[in-house]
């Protein structure tokens, strides 16, 4: 159990009063010049946990690095986990 307790401290990247996200960004070049963002982990709601990964590419690392954030988090909304 503290090996949890530990990753939830560390990966603890939002909280509300009706949930918390626990997660990782990643990212890195791909073959054909395109740059991949990554953003995996998990969610506590009322409801329990729900884990989430999601991956995406685009022309440069700005066009991933916050939209793979915002992308997750839209479907976590319309899955009711948000």
């Amino acid at each position: 159990m503290k090996a949890m307790t530990l990753l939830k401290k560390i990966m603890l990247v939002e909280e509300t009063g009706q949930y918390k996200i626990y997660a990782k960004t990643g990212g890195g070049q791909i073959g054909n010049g395109r740059m991949l963002g990554w953003y995996v982990g998990f969610v506590e709601n009322r409801s329990g946990t729900h884990y989430f990964a999601l991956n995406l590419d685009g022309a440069t690392f700005s066009d991933v690095k916050q939209r793979r954030i915002d992308v997750a988090k839209i479907h976590l909304n319309q899955a009711g986990v948000l």
